[in-house]
């Protein structure tokens, strides 16, 4: 006996299961009766032959995996069984199939989508080397020209940008890149005029741009610091879409020499396919060039020695082992003694303490610059929000599907307990199920996602051209899309699975127990029920919201009229235009044009409401004395005559400018009444004076609009004079303005060709109406506002089908019930009633933990608002009452049906 328990004690080492014990009993016990009987009869002593069988024992792990792979086979056998079966019932039921496997694959992708989104605007990193040592000099925006900073600084100059690659920093290197693309004219080297010319986009880059972000050409070499040199032969990198669509792919390209701008250009280098630059915008360049061809190319007065000119971000790649506290030190340390050298030795105390305030943050730069990134965070994680819900009332409306098919199957699962089997093993069966439909609606969800997230990818896009986001599912949208399924499972499939896997033997065969089953299971259906509407008015109450949001943001007074304007895109830069030119340009295009027909007016501006681009700084104001740490600012925008006029805005003081504001008369300035108020309170602001490099006088008030964003507070502007700039980039106009007496549409042909017969080069990059420009300034509201409501409908879809559901089971339940009544002088509005009220009271309990549910989440949706509450008690009102009017008619028409039950053929069948 003391030996069997060591040969026991050898067993369950070697297989690692104590578990196993009983069954290793056997075992053991079969195999010494076998062995030592048969050595006994061979003439063996009885102890050597127990002996000789522990030793032959001591090599069991062959005996050990034949019985792990026999286990697993089992295991696996029945598993594939139970698939089978699972398969087999849902080819019996495809309509069932079908509605869950759809509600399903549409929640699913829809999750699947957003976080598709958010994984590649938020989360993904640059496609270059070792992103993670990329280091940022701003807060990761896209940024346009200031001519002036105080406090955090973002944009640099390049005087100041080489001083940030002096050696002996933590920074192996340093690059720098322009922060706007600039608009390029490309042709073939020796064609004139406009022959072969293609506009596209280009970025003036560092030489070191490429090596900096370890970027390798996929064909040729990418910029190098020789490249950057005032003397080199300027060359460029192209985009490698740009270099398959505009050259089929040619390895021939590397070496042909283009004119940009009308400067010859060789291309020396394509950039790998995956890689589109430092920025996630909507508009790629398509080219990169020197920093130093910024004259050449731009066409104006050179900005690499201007201290003072501020047109740079900067991207910069820690050593190995150099942390960002210590990056950052020595970034402040040079920054500040930069400005003090360019200040000047006499600084005064208060100059020192301005100086001091003025810093540079460095901040991760893995994932690059992008506006996008800001603009649609906040609305991306809200979208999360709002499709998890959904996913939930898709969860709960299954439920309910599977507790009423589980009716169906409850003399199935009797017979399969009243032939042996255990609650184990329907427990397992019914988790089968669970576990295949939600596979079925996972794939088709990721099938779907794809869709999805390229139509929302074209919502977030603002250009001709998509945003450059890389939506193929890689391991985090797998793992994210398998996390929802493991979640689903759970939600939907173990509650039902373990009521029907307890179903009671006895009370189910007999046709007595059928009632108390059920009002158990519907009590669990009604749970589910109340969940789902309880779910669906936060969604809806935030659908309503957000849509009268956008109501808000379009019928705003914006403080100009943008019906009937038509803004036509020009670029004199590119047409070879001089600053000097542009006055002459001006004044005949803008005769030319106010004689089409339809014209009534028509004026030109360096940027426009709502394109995205402003120009700001600090101003020095005749009169005001800024307080202590204050900085005048001034959004600046170059005009041509008559603009206020033209864009329909409203003149309170003086007078608008207009053509004889030239390139030789005093500089003069309309200004909002912001400035006004800020700057000259109770004071009359015409005939006073602000300075930015030259004194300007003010000569009209208009009345405030909002300029740069829908949403954002009105600030103080400028309009001066295009030609009376002293900033040579402000010259160049970007909008020719055009008011029309119907539809701006109807004349676009005739303005582009009043363009064209007045300057022939000078090419018309864009033409849409301003209203239109507003509507993509809203685009963000708008996809928020879309995508909401639409998976509000859903939700509210979901939620009716689970009410009806729930009734309709609740009905044929009570079919014997009712038809006594009925028998015994019920009337058929008191069976409607009777129905109906208990759908009713169902949508007014969800509703009632629905309204507290929002309440709950509501500072969730608050950023989003524009002129509402969250808690606006309209929309919560609107929304629960349309969610209980669509209960009710979800629970009428069993409640229709119930009453017209025929109570005699009811007696007769029960």
């Amino acid at each position: 006996m003391q030996m069997f328990e060591q040969l026991k004690a050898l067993v369950r080492n070697v297989t690692g299961k104590a578990r196993v014990e009983q069954d290793l009993d056997e075992e053991v016990r079969a195999y010494l009766d076998m062995t030592i009987d048969e050595k006994v009869s061979r003439g063996v002593s009885r102890d050597k032959a127990l002996r000789e069988a522990w030793i032959e024992l001591g090599g069991a792990e062959q005996l050990k995996e034949e019985v792990r792979a026999a286990k697993l086979g089992a295991s696996l056998e029945k598993t594939w069984r139970d698939f089978r079966f699972a398969l087999r019932l849902f080819a019996r039921n495809p309509g069932f199939t079908a509605v869950i496997v759809l509600s399903l694959g549409l929640c699913i992708g829809a999750n699947t989508a957003i976080f598709s989104l958010v994984n590649a605007l938020l989360l993904k990193t640059l496609p270059v080397k070792e992103p993670e040592r990329l280091v940022l000099y701003s807060d990761g925006r896209a940024r346009g020209f200031i001519s002036g900073q105080s406090g955090r600084w973002n944009i640099f100059s390049y005087p100041l940008y080489r001083r940030f690659r002096e050696p002996g920093t933590s920074f192996e290197d340093v690059a720098a890149f322009r922060t706007q693309l600039d608009r390029l004219s490309l042709r073939a080297h020796g064609t004139g005029g406009g022959e072969g010319a293609q506009l596209t986009w280009g970025r003036l880059v560092s030489g070191n741009y490429f090596s900096v972000l370890g970027v390798k050409a996929a064909l040729g070499r990418g910029l190098t610091a020789d490249d950057e040199r005032l003397a080199a032969v300027p060359v460029a990198v192209l985009a490698f879409d740009y270099w398959k669509r505009q050259y089929e792919s040619s390895p021939s390209v590397v070496g042909q020499v283009i004119d940009i701008n009308g400067v010859p250009v060789t291309i020396v280098g394509v950039a790998p396919a995956e890689f589109f630059g430092e920025s996630v915008e909507s508009q790629l360049a398509d080219v990169w060039l020197p920093l130093t061809l910024q004259p050449r190319i731009m066409q104006r007065q050179s900005a690499l020695e201007d201290a003072e000119a501020n047109w740079l971000n900067l991207i910069g790649r820690l050593r190995p082992g150099s942390t960002m506290v210590q990056a950052q030190a020595e970034v402040s340390a040079r920054f500040q003694q930069f400005l003090i050298e360019l200040a000047g030795a006499n600084l005064t105390g208060e100059q020192q303490q301005q100086l001091q305030r003025n810093h540079v943050v460095l901040t991760p730069g893995a994932n690059g610059i992008s506006a996008l990134r800001v603009r649609y965070s906040r609305a991306l994680r809200l979208l999360m929000g709002v499709v998890g819900f959904v996913l939930l009332i898709a969860c709960a409306n299954v439920a309910n599907l599977l507790l009423s098919r589980a009716a169906a199957r409850e003399k199935e699962m009797s017979m399969r307990l009243a032939l042996g089997a255990g609650r184990g093993r329907l427990l397992r069966q019914l988790l089968t199920e669970s576990v295949l439909l939600t596979c079925m609606g996972g794939a088709l969800g990721l099938l779907l996602s794809g869709w999805m997230a390229r139509a929302l990818v074209a919502g977030v896009s603002t250009g001709d051209r998509t945003v450059p986001l890389n939506l193929s599912p890689d391991a985090s949208v797998l793992g994210f899309t398998a996390g929802v399924c493991i979640l689903v499972v759970i939600l939907f499939g173990l509650a039902p699975a373990l009521r029907t896997s307890r179903v009671d033997l006895m009370t189910a065969l007999k046709a007595s127990g059928a009632a108390g089953s059920g009002r158990s299971r519907r009590g669990l259906a009604r749970g589910f029920v109340i969940a789902q509407v309880a779910l669906s008015l936060p969604l809806l109450a935030g659908a309503a919201l957000l849509v009268q949001t956008l109501r808000e943001l379009r019928t705003q007074d914006f403080g100009f009229s943008h019906e009937n304007v038509l803004e036509v895109g020009i670029d004199p830069g590119i047409a070879g235009y001089k600053p000097d030119q542009v006055g002459t340009l001006y004044r005949a295009v803008l005769d030319r044009v106010h004689s089409v027909p339809s014209v009534r007016i028509a004026s030109l501006s360096q940027y426009s409401p709502m394109s995205g681009d402003n120009w700001s700084g600090q101003v020095q104001v005749e009169g005001y004395t800024p307080s202590r740490g204050e900085n005048a600012y001034c959004q600046w925008v170059w005009v041509g005559p008559r603009y206020a006029e033209t864009l329909g805005m409203t003149l309170v003081l003086g007078r608008d400018l207009d053509k004889r504001d030239t390139e030789n008369s005093p500089k003069v300035a309309v200004v909002n009444e912001s400035f006004a108020r800020r700057y000259l309170a109770d004071q009359n602001p015409i005939g006073r004076h602000f300075s930015l490099k030259d004194t300007i006088e003010i000569v009209g008030v208009v009345k405030d609009f909002k300029f740069n964003d829908p949403r954002q507070e009105i600030w103080p502007v400028a309009f001066m004079p295009l030609v009376q700039s002293s900033f040579t980039p402000a010259r160049f106009a970007r909008y020719l303005e055009v008011r029309a007496g119907g539809d701006p549409l109807s004349i676009a042909a005739n303005i582009r060709e009043a363009v064209k017969e007045v300057a022939p080069g000078l090419p018309v990059t864009g033409m849409k109406t301003l209203s239109q420009q507003i509507d993509t300034a809203l685009g963000r509201e708008d996809l928020i506002a879309g995508v909401s409501s639409s998976f509000a409908v859903l939700a509210l879809l979901l939620a009716c089908l689970g009410l009806y559901g729930v009734v309709s089971y609740s009905v044929a339940g009570r079919t014997k019930e009712i038809g006594v009544r009925m028998a015994l002088g019920a009337r058929r509005p008191n069976i409607l009633t009777m129905v109906l009220r208990e759908a009713l009271l169902l949508a007014l309990i969800g509703a009632g933990i629905g309204l507290a549910t929002f309440l709950a989440v509501a500072e969730a949706v608050s950023s989003q608002l524009y002129g509402l509450k969250p808690t606006d008690p309209y929309i919560m009102a609107g929304a629960s009452l349309l969610l209980i009017a669509a209960a009710g008619l979800a629970g009428f028409i069993p409640a229709h049906r119930a009453s017209r039950v025929d109570p005699m053929t009811t007696l007769r069948a029960e």
